[in-house]
């Protein structure tokens, strides 16, 4: 879990958000690319206010990287 906190942060101010595929669009995970744009707006800005590792990282993101997290990944 230490490891994991440390690395979030780090993939994060990379701004690639690339590192949302280390998770997503794997075997287990949901894949972004098949949920609608407004569908991952509104579920990023619902786990802001939650306390798992999703939350963490929902937290730190900006309108503006949020923006940016749609313009990659998810459908219209």
């Amino acid at each position: 879990m230490k490891k994991l906190m440390f690395l979030i942060p780090a993939f994060i101010l990379a701004k690639s958000y690339t590192f949302c595929l280390s998770c997503h669009n794997g075997r287990k995970q949901v894949n972004l690319n098949n949920l609608k744009k407004s569908y991952i707006q509104k579920r990023l800005n619902e786990l802001k206010k939650e306390k798992n590792t999703m939350g963490y990282i929902a937290k730190s993101l900006s309108t503006k990287d949020i923006k940016e997290i749609l313009r990659i990944y998810g459908r219209d």
